[in-house]
């Protein structure tokens, strides 16, 4: 338990990020006339989802810190923190779950869909991470569609299960959920510019921003 509690925050303060991904869902679900309070499953959901990306990332990636603390891969070890990631996956779904107490079923069927496929979509983006390590150059397709899968797919999902959550129709799904993809293309393509030719001591930011650490 204490490992899950870990990269959430809960046992130390400095480890929160900003929760811009949760809160995102019940500003949708408002913003397309819902209660917000109803989107808090699927927003528990997104950040679970979010912090097993995080723990697998770290570990493929080598990365000693996270917000200012160990990662959990060098705090516990790696096949500790490959079974934290596994559960942090799992439990996203099992919260996403209790949509059927907030929305109907079509709609609470939805939630899920929309959670699988970006999970899937995660994976893609973390995938060309990875490959693009092998060689210094990266092409603009290929940045585009790394950071598409990386960042503005979990954004995007979460506009579009706030848009769910309040009986959207399709279009307004769409256009929530592209506000989210935009919104997450741009702040990862500034927090990318920071890191190669930003100051950090002029900037006041770390190479990575607050929403893709948060």
């Amino acid at each position: 338990e204490q490992i899950l509690r870990y990269p959430l925050g809960w046992e130390h303060r400095g480890g929160q990020g900003k929760r811009i991904r949760p809160l995102m869902v019940p500003v949708s679900a408002g913003a397309a006339g819902a209660d917000w309070r109803c989107a808090l499953p699927s927003a528990a959901a997104v950040e679970l989802l979010h912090n097993f990306s995080l723990i697998h990332d770290d570990i493929e990636d080598g990365s000693p810190l996270r917000r200012g603390q160990e990662t959990v891969w060098k705090k516990w070890g790696v096949p500790l923190a490959i079974n934290a990631g596994d559960a942090m996956f799992t439990l996203s779904f099992a919260a996403l779950e209790r949509m059927s107490e907030t929305v109907s079923p079509a709609a609470a069927l939805r939630s899920t869909q929309v959670l699988a496929r970006t999970s899937l979509h995660l994976t893609c983006g973390q995938h060309l991470d990875i490959s693009s390590e092998r060689g210094r150059i990266i092409d603009m397709d290929a940045y585009w569609s790394m950071i598409a899968g990386k960042t503005a797919a979990l954004l995007s999902a979460c506009m579009r299960l706030g848009a769910i959550t309040a009986g959207a129709d399709g279009e307004q799904e769409h256009l929530l959920g592209r506000f989210g993809a935009d919104l997450g293309m741009a702040f990862q393509a500034w927090d990318d510019w920071l890191g190669i030719w930003g100051d950090p001591a002029e900037t006041g930011k770390s190479t990575e921003s607050d929403l893709v650490a948060g």
